[in-house]
């Protein structure tokens, strides 16, 4: 991956509050405003009103789909205009834009097809509840994807358009970024980490901790009978 080749930045939101315009704003200056995309699956707290009258690309999902879903619109929409690659953040102000070129850097240095922002386990940074889940779910979904990955559930990655184009995703909601880490590395592309700060404030995370997690954990179990 050339950082002189196109990639695009690709933020699901869902209530995401102030913090959407924020790193949507610290995207564009990082990213390029028209490489920015936003999907908005099905807000009700009125977050995404002036995006697009500042530049930002904003597709919407009428009624709220799943995480997933907004990452499949997003993926589909950036394979249609011939990127070569996507950076997808979280929208609830956990990342910092900075190191979007971090990441396609890595790709860029290494040849990795996904490059995984992995966040600090210092016990300042990372609520325990967090820290022990993502643990979990990290180790199921190495195993499942016969690959180490350090941490699954960062939703800060870069992601090739051969991934995009190749991979396809049949889960819709939070489970679907740990569908897309499996099925990737058992049809043989390369995984990359990048170390990454990451902010925990007074932001709410809309991941249930008992229903995704088991989702994620279920679709670890299945994936061992995947035919891929």
């Amino acid at each position: 991956m050339s950082m002189r080749q196109k990639v695009g930045v690709l933020i699901p939101s869902y209530n995401a509050g102030e913090s959407l315009r924020k790193i949507a704003e610290r995207a564009c200056s990082v990213a390029g405003r028209e490489n920015v995309v936003v999907v908005d699956d099905g807000s009700t707290d009125g977050s995404v009103h002036g995006l697009e009258d500042s530049g930002v690309k904003v597709l919407t999902h009428e009624k709220n789909k799943g995480k997933g879903a907004a990452l499949i619109t997003g993926f589909n929409y950036f394979l249609s205009k011939n990127y070569d690659g996507v950076v997808t953040m979280d929208s609830d102000g956990q990342h910092d834009p900075s190191y979007i070129t971090s990441l396609i850097e890595e790709a860029a240095r290494t040849g990795a097809e996904i490059v995984i922002g992995t966040r600090s386990k210092r016990k300042s940074a990372m609520p325990i509840h967090r820290r022990v889940g993502n643990a979990i779910g990290s180790l199921l979904i190495s195993l499942a994807a016969r690959a180490w990955v350090p941490d699954s559930q960062s939703g800060f990655r870069f992601l090739s358009k051969d991934v995009l184009s190749a991979v396809k995703l049949k889960t819709k909601r939070y489970e679907t970024e740990s569908e897309l880490i499996i099925k990737a590395s058992r049809m043989g592309f390369k995984l990359g980490t990048v170390p990454i700060p990451t902010v925990y404030a007074s932001e709410k995370s809309m991941m249930n901790p008992m229903l995704d997690s088991g989702r994620i954990c279920f679709l670890a179990l299945r994936s061992l009978f995947w035919r891929i």
